[in-house]
């Protein structure tokens, strides 16, 4: 691990070299063409405010009648239809951080990873798009509503994300 990443304080570690970042703007732009390009209607700049088996309901009151509806609400999903899509959004922290050496922790030069024990789960990103590493949450939180979560990270698991740091990769 140290030859590969020597980011990383550790000498354990399971590495997956297919395992990567899957850039959601990228990926929706993408499908957004295909989807033109396969004579798929795209209304922009609507607000749905509820689904029906067969129809989507607009802010402005317009009904859309349709065959095939893909709901891509994320945590908004299950407010949005009353089919349970057994969908729980809950509370995920997440911490961006500055390195001093950017290359360091470039996607060529640093992997995305994983860590998990009894009371600790995070997953981190390289940098990918703006000049910082992630470092979020794995383990679920608590339940919330996405249109009333406290997005306040708290003090706790800064700390425990500090002291996972120090001790497995300390650069950052």
């Amino acid at each position: 691990l140290r030859n590969k990443f020597p980011q990383f304080n550790s000498r354990h570690a399971l590495f997956d070299p297919n395992g990567g970042i899957i850039e959601a703007d990228t990926a929706v732009k993408t499908l957004d063409l295909l989807a033109r390009k396969n004579g798929v209607k795209i209304k922009r700049k609507v607000k749905v405010v509820k689904i029906k088996k067969n129809s989507v309901i607009l802010a402005n009151g317009e009904e859309i009648t349709t065959e095939k509806i893909i709901i891509t609400a994320g945590s908004w999903s299950q407010k949005l239809t009353p089919i349970n899509l057994y969908l729980n959004p809950t509370r995920q922290e997440v911490l961006y951080l500055k390195p001093k050496n950017l290359e360091d922790f470039n996607k060529k030069n640093f992997p995305t990873f994983g860590y998990l024990d009894s009371d600790l789960g995070l997953y981190g990103l390289p940098i990918h798009k703006i000049n910082v590493v992630t470092i979020a949450n794995h383990i679920p939180g608590a339940t919330v509503d996405p249109d009333k979560v406290d997005k306040k990270i708290n003090r706790s698991f800064v700390g425990k994300c500090r002291k996972f740091l120090s001790k497995y990769i300390p650069d950052l």
